[in-house]
């Protein structure tokens, strides 16, 4: 008799842990979605807000992904596995964004034209020649000649950023839909504006060039159609910070002015503050 009770007692304890156990993992992945996603979908198919940030953590900085010549913009996003093309009906260019900022934009993009706004890429990843060429360009303009050294550059640096230090080598920025500040006092230029500023967090997306003011002293000037894939871009700028300095920013005519200028510390760091939260 003692021996069957045994037995019994042995399977009422197996039976009912397995219970608990299970009912255990249940109630985890209820209470936490994010830990269900990362077993049951790919990184590039998760919000931002799925994504727990030590993934990307072991992804881009762990795993060594984040390399100096990514950062200048040195590489070629057609041969890169973590860049994609950019697809119509989202821009009518030949245009390259990491793989998660294009879902992320993806999912933007749907969600925009629910309420009547279409969102149109114009510029993603820029290499270092192509930023160099327009560099260049815009340096040898006669409205530029009366200027010198490193004033001539601070006009250029209003709104274009010299070759190695712009966002947009690393893949994790867009220029959207117009690129002058006259579409913005539009009807429908005003409406695109006012959609990005109540929804494109929901997607990860931030404005890293706001108005100039107190909080925001350095940089560019205000870019309404600049947006910034903050889950990504937080931990490039990170690495751009400890990777590269100003001996990097060479190659281009007007080179010599970047230390003069403080040009990391004023222009790569002269961001919307909602970057360094």
């Amino acid at each position: 008799m003692k021996k069957n009770t045994t037995k019994i007692d042995i399977l009422f304890f197996l039976f009912f842990g397995l219970w608990g156990f299970t009912n255990h993992a249940k109630n985890a992945t209820e209470t936490n979605p994010a830990a269900t996603s990362q077993i049951t979908k790919p990184l590039d198919s998760l919000s931002p807000q799925e994504i727990p940030t030590n993934n990307r953590e072991k992804y881009w900085v762990q795993e060594g992904r984040i390399t100096k010549d990514l950062l200048l913009g040195k590489i070629h996003y057609e041969q890169n596995p973590d860049f994609v093309k950019v697809q119509p009906p989202h821009t009518d260019r030949s245009l390259y964004l990491l793989r998660e900022v294009n879902e992320a934009f993806t999912r933007m993009y749907k969600a925009a034209l629910q309420d009547d706004v279409k969102l149109h890429i114009l510029t993603a990843a820029r290499p270092f020649y192509a930023q160099k060429t327009k560099w260049e360009e815009k340096w040898e303009l006669p409205e530029y000649q009366t200027f010198k050294g490193a004033a001539r550059a601070r006009h250029l640096l209003r709104y274009w950023s010299m070759p190695g230090t712009s966002r947009h080598h690393w893949g994790t920025e867009i220029d959207l839909n117009s690129m002058k500040l006259t579409y913005y006092q539009t009807p429908i230029g005003k409406k695109t504006y006012d959609w990005l500023q109540k929804n494109a967090s929901r997607f990860g997306f931030y404005q890293p060039y706001t108005k100039q003011d107190e909080s925001r002293p350095y940089g560019y000037c205000e870019e309404k159609w600049h947006w910034s894939y903050k889950p990504l871009a937080q931990i490039f700028l990170q690495k751009y910070l400890e990777l590269v300095s100003v001996e990097d920013i060479q190659g281009f005519k007007g080179a010599y002015t970047a230390q003069e200028l403080n040009i990391i510390e004023k222009w790569v760091k002269g961001i919307n503050p909602e970057f360094y939260r």
